[in-house]
């Protein structure tokens, strides 16, 4: 879960589905689709992330 304190974050994820996320907004990210996310503004920005693992699975996994 990502929560937007200031700025905007976009992402974008491997089958194409693109998001756009300002301050004081939150949305669950994919957990099984490739995705990436930056900071396509002027500003600063913050973000809270929360995340939830399995024993033994990685939490992220990098990817060219």
């Amino acid at each position: 879960i990502i929560y937007v304190k200031t700025g905007t974050l976009y992402c974008e994820t491997s089958d194409g589905k693109v998001i756009t996320v300002g301050a004081g907004e939150s949305f669950a990210s994919s957990q099984d689709t490739v995705h990436y996310c930056e900071n396509n503004g002027d500003e600063e920005m913050v973000v809270f992330v929360a995340s939830a693992g399995a024993k033994g699975k990685k939490t992220t996994v990098p990817t060219e």
